[in-house]
């Protein structure tokens, strides 16, 4: 029986892969589930608000510090609590790649085209096969038109679409 399929424009054996999970942290682990069988590795997702800490200082805009935001803040994990610092990404793609035979899938989590879709051009430079997005906009007005959610949605994807040079992404573009 042939089972194989394709994933993010990548011809895999079998659909059966590791999905972005704490299990992507480590290179043993990342290992041991291609030995286990997995057709493709996905590294846990870098978040919007990781990047532009690291890179701003201020989460969507807002400084942390500043009592002013304190509450709209607080709700974001500290820079620690993530396993993956937005300097170590790139490198532990490199080292999954040196280290699998399989994909290595990168995976990026926001809601701007802001500086995380701008950091797909480091997750494209360390050598990932491809990239899952994660959009999320969670919409508290109801005064905002769906339209006006979804648009922003599908100009983050054409942003990213020019920035990095996946083939089966220009190829669709």
């Amino acid at each position: 029986m042939n089972i194989a399929t394709s994933y993010l424009g990548l011809r895999l054996s079998h659909p059966f892969i590791a999905g972005a999970s704490p299990l992507g942290f480590s290179l043993d682990t990342i290992k041991c589930l291609e030995d286990g069988g997995c057709s493709a590795i996905v590294i846990p997702s870098l978040f919007e608000e990781q990047i532009t800490e690291a890179s701003t200082g201020r989460i969507h805009h807002r400084d942390p510090l500043d009592p002013r935001w304190t509450p709209f803040v607080a709700h974001f994990p500290d820079a620690a609590a993530y396993a993956l610092a937005p300097d170590e990404y790139g490198e532990h793609i490199r080292q999954a790649k040196r280290a699998l035979s399989v994909p290595v899938i990168a995976s990026l989590n926001g809601t701007t085209g802001e500086s995380w879709l701008k950091f797909s051009k480091v997750i494209e430079q360390a050598g990932a096969d491809a990239l899952e997005l994660n959009l999320y906009e969670v919409v508290t007005d109801l005064s905002i038109p769906s339209r006006a959610v979804e648009h922003q949605l599908v100009e983050a994807v054409k942003e990213l679409k020019h920035l990095v040079n996946y083939p089966r992404l220009k190829a669709r573009a």
